[in-house]
């Protein structure tokens, strides 16, 4: 790790990310508040800006399942993200508890992310996550299909939907010499900002990608579209669920983000962003975020 953030973190930082790692085999919070103390240490000796560091923490012990909520208190300002590993999570079960005559497992590869051990695992990760303002991240699927074998295609796609409750998410392609942009959505949209005018969204289609009730083959929608004097602005749904302090809390809500992108447009895209977060700050008041926030304004020079 200290040879990799001394030789690459300025490039990185240079190209516009950063240095990012994946913490694997934490055990606990105590690991996670050594990693923390590392993390600190090494952006001052190489003089960058605290938080630059990023990390994302791999439940894969029980033991750290039962601990999630302290590991991101640990890593307040370098946490991007916890990540679900379910062949290393059933192999610590199996170790902690091998002395239980009690706890006996089938064979490894009958247990699916579906049985009742491992769904409340995922889940509770999924909510401490949102709870706290981290990413919550799936595991990688064990059956991957192949371009060279299409015989065994339909038996790995349909394994990785077992183990699949589906995202949602955008994808955009810019075409700068012609100033448009492609978009296709899965239960998320994209809002574009006019130079005068009001906000407008672009919906994407009410289906996550991967879901059990969403068929291999759906033909998802693609918007091409010019944006040229345009400001397009991308979140992610926690921002819109930010709740209120109201005696009945209310949500944030599209129609109050469509309102603070038309009211405050100055076509900066920097002073957008902002603006999003002085009336988000202002709606939630002391009340705690409960989902992971993204948002990315950007517009063609």
């Amino acid at each position: 790790m200290g040879l990799y953030l001394f030789h690459n973190t300025q490039r990185a930082l240079d190209a516009g990310t950063g240095p990012y790692f994946y913490l694997p085999k934490i055990e606990g919070h105590l690991e996670a508040r050594w990693f923390n103390e590392v993390f600190t240490w090494s952006e001052q000796r190489l003089g960058i800006p605290h938080g630059s560091i990023k990390a994302t923490v791999l439940i894969e012990t029980i033991l750290a399942a039962f601990e999630m909520e302290e590991i991101i208190h640990e890593l307040p300002d370098h946490m991007a993200g916890l990540n679900a590993g379910r062949w290393d999570y059933m192999f610590s079960a199996i170790k902690k508890f091998h002395h239980d005559p009690d706890f006996l497992w089938p064979d490894r590869s009958q247990v699916m992310m579906t049985v009742p051990m491992m769904r409340a695992y995922t889940e509770l990760m999924v909510r401490t996550c949102h709870k706290r303002g981290a990413h919550a991240i799936g595991g990688m699927a064990a059956f991957i299909p192949s371009r060279k074998d299409a015989e065994i295609n339909p038996t790995a796609f349909a394994k990785v939907r077992e183990d699949n409750d589906g995202f949602d998410g955008s994808i955009c392609l810019v075409h700068k010499p012609t100033k448009t942009l492609t978009f296709a959505g899965a239960r998320s949209g994209i809002f574009i900002l006019p130079t005068n005018g009001q906000a407008v969204e672009v919906k994407g289609n009410r289906k996550s990608v991967g879901g059990s009730r969403t068929p291999l083959d759906y033909p998802f929608d693609t918007h091409e579209f010019n944006i040229e004097d345009q400001i397009v602005v991308m979140l992610s749904d926690g921002i819109l669920d930010v709740m209120g302090e109201e005696p009945t809390p209310v949500l944030f809500g599209k129609d109050r983000f469509l309102k603070t992108l038309s009211l405050w447009n100055d076509h900066d895209p920097g002073r957008i962003i902002n603006n999003v977060q002085v009336a988000l700050d202002n709606h939630r008041g002391t009340q705690p975020l409960r989902d992971d926030m993204t948002l990315v304004a950007f517009r063609l020079n």
